[in-house]
């Protein structure tokens, strides 16, 4: 398992991006364990995003510093921030999310495992007690240089499901695949 699994690791690296060296100390308010913390910077040592620095104070306590790998994962989990709250958008990507994706986007879930063909997006629509309530299919449609999406369900380009697909990464990913490769020009809805 890859240090970045554990439980805080996230919001710890991100923590440590914040200035160049950190006492152990200056953590507990993520991680209030010693020993759970000890554990999770040794796995960041181990699997080279941190370097601990010898202290003068003595053994236990040393500085931490994130390495040149460590600065890159921290950036893009600011960035993974960032494009999941609306604040930015990917590169290439001619889209934004809407400013009430979280309420919008409630109990929808994308069926990433049923997603292995370019010309669908399975998304389920989840109850309030977690149980998969429909599955829609969500497809993508090429017309000449144009792409946009299509529900089944709502038989519509302009619904919650629709716009819950513009926002997934493998979406966004194909987007930028086909401008690259010269299959589109335009993305979105053509009336």
């Amino acid at each position: 398992m890859d240090s970045l699994d554990l439980k805080y690791a996230k919001s710890v690296i991100q923590r440590l991006s914040e200035k160049e060296t950190f006492m152990k100390s200056e953590l507990f308010d993520i991680v209030t364990s010693n020993q759970v913390l000890d554990k999770l910077l040794d796995a960041f040592q181990r699997d080279g995003y941190i370097t601990k620095g010898l202290s003068t104070y003595g053994r236990r306590t040393y500085s931490i510093s994130l390495t040149a790998k460590g600065h890159a994962v921290a950036e893009q989990l600011k960035r993974t921030q960032e494009v999941a709250k609306g604040e930015i958008t990917e590169e290439g990507a001619q889209f934004k999310m809407p400013p009430d994706w979280r309420d919008r986007f409630k109990g929808l879930s994308a069926m990433t495992h049923l997603n292995v063909l370019d010309d669908h997006v399975a998304i389920q629509e989840i109850d309030h007690s977690g149980k998969t309530t429909s599955v829609i299919m969500v497809y993508v449609k090429r017309i000449n240089s144009h792409f946009e999406l299509w529900c089944e369900k709502d038989e519509s380009k302009e619904c919650r499901h629709v716009d819950f697909a513009w926002s997934l990464p493998h979406m966004r990913a194909l987007i930028e695949e086909y401008i690259k490769e010269g299959k589109i020009k335009e993305v979105g809805r053509v009336e």
